[in-house]
């Protein structure tokens, strides 16, 4: 700061609660020429500073409201007083330790005797610099002559104490003034406000709300009467984002006015809110439920129903509440039930009981399902399945006839060698009756051949026409001498034992086990499996768990269940998840599981033919059939799909368009098969430059477009100078001819500022690409926009 002794006046802030001291200061500063000014208190010092520059302060630690702590460092944040001179003044610097430097203070004065303390503040203005550098090294003025007080240490611990308990509180704590200026804020208090104690000391606490809060909260304070007053959790006031309930404690003989304590009800609001929401959507479920819900007390007397139940029973709830339900209520009980409304009308119920508690009571919640349109649906699906399964069987008959007509001349050695065998022993038969031993011979034989015959019988009735084998050089037959791969997944061993007995008189037939899911599913993914025979309850699932798992994994085998008597419902929800059919248990023989067999394997072949089907009408939908490049049409899902990717990721995007050059006179001269010779080397060569990610079409004519996601304009820029000169050093042959091709090509990209639309993209592109034949053809031009905006 230097000498503070200078020609003009020297102006000195005494901020001290002592009325002796400030009489005795103010006299002695005043006989020293030096122009004074005294407050009792830190509110007071913060007043007189906002219109008032003091050259130096000097300040008690121990103040009410506002100590000198506090106020030390509010007048430093200010930037009118980063060059004030402060003193510490106080007489507690003997039992009390802190850091000089970071309550901004220049020197420290201990209070003594009055003359001792007169002489050492007039040194510190007139050696300002001296007194700095002495205390900056840890002195404290006058300090030897001040003996430590143990009432003063004991007011200062527990000072502290209060200062570091108010630190730790959760709630908010602000100290108010008689006239509702902050005095003082906790650490929570300030993380609710949002403002420094620094900045907030001195400030109306009213002034920290706007609008009705505000007005609710000055009411708080005008008047107090001294009563306690709040603003409850139920009505709050809101600051900064917190949710607040305020309760103000009024201190009539204290230091302070008022304490408010902020509790922040933030959360609790939002999980109110959060709570109301959910039984609001919980409510709707339950009004818009097709199901019944009924709750009963433990004697079977209604106490709520949903408005599926008054559809169902045909009554309104206030007919029902109060009323005895009828039917017996078992917990975790599934029941039938037939049900006849008010009208008379009867109807088929399916009824779940669960216990529950309502009003703090047990209680039953029924759930019943209206099945009657299900049932009658069912019986109508049975119907229709039984006339399918007709239809298939004699289709399946006729695929077979068809088979058997394409096998006759290819493999007619299947059958002849075994008939001829048995007509020539037949007739053998008939010329040797009388010997013995040729009789048993031709017999021997006759059984033989017979028996070959009816295996090849058996291999016909489960062929899978889809499985060839090489025949006559270069032709194929359909291959007869094919194996049936079973999986059984079945936890019971006394099961699997049944099933195993059952397929043991089947050539060629091979079965295999898993006993869960999981072991299930490790075995498909290992080798083929033509056939899945499901128990429903296994240890690591259901069958229901197992039909999502395998749609997961894209596991098309076909799956048979296998369910005990009276499963059927199972077995018909089943069916609807993608199970083939259904066999039970008790009645599992080789007769029904051979026409399954012949069924499933018929069944999936023309599924797979289907799908086959489907996959190539699909392709061809989407591609160009002379280039075999994508179409216009998948150019446009493409470029929307990538559009929209790269505006929510924020990612570059190009389009081009290109156009062979002069390719008219290649048609004109040289006929259209040459034309289409090098639209298809085109297709090849957009193939090879393009990568994985990018989509090249086919626009039509001549034209072709790219869309390369991930691509910056520099990017794009050099690809397609590369696919420019890609084409221009290709020679594409034509019978004798080598024909020479130069391409053109517009570049849009795609500017996530702009609202472009999919169509602006290919309007750009095309802008850019008439540019690029307009100024000589065999370049690539960007389009204008994009280099308007660069």
């Amino acid at each position: 700061m230097g000498n503070l002794q200078r020609p003009e006046v020297q102006r000195i802030l005494m901020v001290d609660d002592d009325k002796l001291v400030l009489s005795f200061m103010n006299d002695l500063l005043r006989r020293e020429g030096y122009d004074v000014m005294t407050v009792p208190d830190g509110l007071a010092a913060l007043d007189i500073l906002k219109t008032h520059t003091p050259h130096a302060i000097f300040l008690d630690l121990i103040m009410p409201g506002i100590d000198g702590k506090k106020l030390c460092r509010a007048i430093r944040k200010m930037e009118r007083f980063k060059d004030v001179y402060i003193t510490i003044l106080s007489a507690t610097l003997a039992e009390e330790s802190f850091h000089m430097t970071e309550l901004g203070a220049n020197a420290c004065i201990a209070k003594g005797s009055l003359a001792e303390m007169g002489q050492n503040v007039l040194w510190v203005l007139r050696e300002p610099d001296a007194a700095s550098s002495r205390c900056a090294s840890g002195e404290i003025l006058g300090i030897e002559n001040v003996h430590p007080r143990t009432m003063t240490r004991e007011l200062l611990f527990q000072k502290n104490y209060f200062d570091r308990t108010m630190t730790k509180m959760s709630q908010g704590v602000v100290e108010l003034a008689p006239e509702g200026r902050i005095l003082s804020a906790n650490p929570a208090a300030l993380a609710l406000i949002s403002i420094p104690e620094e900045q907030l000391l001195a400030s109306p606490f009213t002034d920290l709300f706007e609008g009705e809060d505000r007005r609710r909260v000055d009411a708080l304070f005008n008047p107090s009467n001294g009563q306690a007053r709040s603003i409850p959790y139920e009505s709050p006031v809101t600051l900064n984002g917190h949710i607040l309930s305020l309760e103000t404690v009024p201190h009539p003989e204290g230091e302070t006015a008022l304490t408010v304590f902020m509790t922040d009800v933030s959360w609790r609001k939002r999980e109110e809110a959060s709570l109301r929401e959910k039984s609001s959507r919980l409510a709707k479920v339950i009004s818009n439920n097709s199901d019944a819900m009924i709750v009963a007390d433990k004697e079977g007397m209604v106490l709520y129903v949903n408005p599926a139940a008054e559809a169902i029973f045909g009554r309104e709830s206030s007919t029902l509440v109060g009323t005895y339900f009828g039917f017996p209520l078992v917990g975790d009980d599934t029941a039938e039930l037939d049900v006849i409304n008010r009208s008379g009308e009867a109807r088929n119920v399916e009824m779940r009981v669960v216990e529950t508690e309502w009003n703090g009571a047990p209680a039953h919640l029924a759930s019943i399902r209206d099945t009657t349109e299900r049932n009658r649906m069912l019986s109508a699906l049975e119907e229709a399945n039984r006339k399918i399964v007709e239809q298939q069987e004699k289709l399946v008959e006729e695929e077979r006839l068809k088979v058997m007509l394409q096998m006759a001349g290819a493999t007619a050695h299947e059958l002849n060698q075994p008939l001829s065998g048995l007509l020539g022993n037949v007739e053998l038969l008939e010329m040797s009756s009388d010997d013995p031993k040729l009789f048993s011979e031709c017999l021997r034989d006759i059984k033989t051949a017979g028996k070959r015959i009816a295996e090849t019988v058996k291999k016909i009735q489960n062929i899978r026409y889809y499985e060839t084998k090489p025949y006559a050089k270069n032709g194929v037959i359909i291959d007869i001498d094919q194996d049936v791969h079973i999986l059984s997944i079945e936890n019971s061993d006394v099961d699997f034992e049944t099933i195993e007995a059952v397929f043991q008189g089947m050539d060629r037939v091979h079965l295999r086990r898993a006993k869960g899911i999981a072991e299930a599913i490790s075995l498909l993914t290992q080798g083929d499996i033509d056939l899945i025979l499901l128990d429903y309850e296994l240890p690591d699932g259901n069958g229901f768990d197992f039909m999502e798992i395998t749609r997961e994994r894209g596991i098309e085998t076909p799956v048979v269940i296998l369910t005990d008597a009276g499963d059927e419902m199972i077995a018909s929800r089943l069916i609807r998840e993608g199970v083939f059919d259904y066999l039970t248990k008790a009645v599992f023989n080789a007769e029904l599981i051979s026409r399954c067999l012949s069924n499933l394997l018929e069944k999936t072949r023309l599924e797979r033919e289907i799908r086959l089907a489907q996959e190539r009408v699909g392709v061809m939908a989407v591609t160009d059939t002379l280039t075999g490049l994508h179409n216009r049409r998948y150019l446009f899902e493409a470029l929307g799909r990538e559009k929209k990717r790269a505006q929510r990721y924020g990612s570059d995007l190009v389009v081009c368009m290109i156009d062979l050059d002069h390719f008219k006179r290649i048609n004109d001269t040289y006929g259209h098969p040459a034309g289409d010779t090098v639209l298809s080397g085109i297709g090849t060569l957009l193939k090879r430059w393009a990568r994985e990610t990018d989509s090249p079409c086919r626009y039509g004519g001549e034209k072709f477009a790219v869309v390369l996601p991930e691509t910056s304009l520099e990017g794009g820029r050099i690809a397609c100078e590369r696919l420019r000169r890609m084409v221009a050093e290709h020679r594409f042959e034509h019978e004798n001819l080598a024909l020479d091709v130069t391409i053109s090509i517009g570049m849009a990209h795609y500017d996530q500022t702009s609202e472009e639309t999919v169509s602006d993209l290919m309007k750009n592109a095309d802008a850019a690409l008439y540019r690029a034949k307009s100024e000589g053809r065999n370049r690539v031009v960007e389009s204008y926009r994009r280099q308007t905006l660069c």
